[in-house]
């Protein structure tokens, strides 16, 4: 739901990758709005998925800190 970044995957999509086996989504992300957040989880509820964050961190090269969402 990151749509800063550009292209998202939508609903259809979503619901195709819960039907071959997806098992959860990264809903914590900074770069996800809150309304996307909120159709995640209403989404990651529906199906049972497990709901995870993401400090995002790779390095020193970004600006996020370890264990900020």
């Amino acid at each position: 739901m990151a749509s800063a970044r550009g292209r998202v995957v939508g609903e259809r999509t979503y619901r195709e990758m819960i039907d071959a086996g997806l098992l959860g989504l990264e809903v914590e992300h900074r770069d996800n709005p809150e309304e996307g957040r909120v159709f995640l989880r209403r989404l990651a509820a529906e199906h049972g998925l497990f709901m995870t964050g993401s400090s995002d961190y790779h390095g020193t090269g970004k600006p996020n800190l370890l264990g900020r969402t």
